[in-house]
């Protein structure tokens, strides 16, 4: 029987070995030797040395549980729309919100939401079936803050 060793590694799994690496780590160099040692042998050879650099990162985890920091109105998607898209926004803390679609003479022509939202994040789905297409408008208000952006309804 010959025993492996593997150094620095966290956890090996059939064929493959997985490194966790922090993000303090992130711009240091991992290295891993690979080495092994029969059983009637004093002390281990080495197999190979292996050298990993991260080079590009391509994120992080998002918390969902997260309190949002900013008041944020997303863009609606999909845009253009036929007829249902949907509407994200983001409160920092609890907040008397209004949530107003204007065509483009500025007449209102739904109001999605009206009333008190807890912090974090929304969603409002809005069916603009009853309504012709062109452009539209939305709008987020809340007693400090106004947001407003496009949206297309394409029939």
């Amino acid at each position: 029987m010959l025993v492996l060793g593997l150094n620095r590694l966290r956890r090996v799994s059939g064929d493959f070995v997985e490194q966790e690496v922090s993000l303090s780590d992130f711009n240091t160099p991992l290295f891993i030797r690979i080495s092994a040692q029969p059983p009637d042998a004093a002390t281990p050879f080495i197999i190979d040395d292996i050298y990993l650099k991260v080079i590009h990162f391509l994120g992080t985890e998002y918390d969902h549980n997260a309190t949002p920091t900013t008041f944020t109105l997303h863009e609606n998607y999909p845009n253009p729309f036929n007829p249902v898209t949907t509407i994200r926004y983001e409160l920092p803390i609890r907040a008397e919100v209004k949530l107003t679609i204007y065509n483009i003479m500025g007449q209102e022509v739904a109001v999605l939401v009206n009333g008190k939202r807890v912090a974090g994040e929304h969603k409002v789905i809005w069916n603009a079936g009853n309504l012709p297409s062109g452009i539209y408008f939305y709008c987020l208000k809340t007693p400090g803050k106004q947001i407003t952006k496009k949206l297309v309804v394409l029939k």
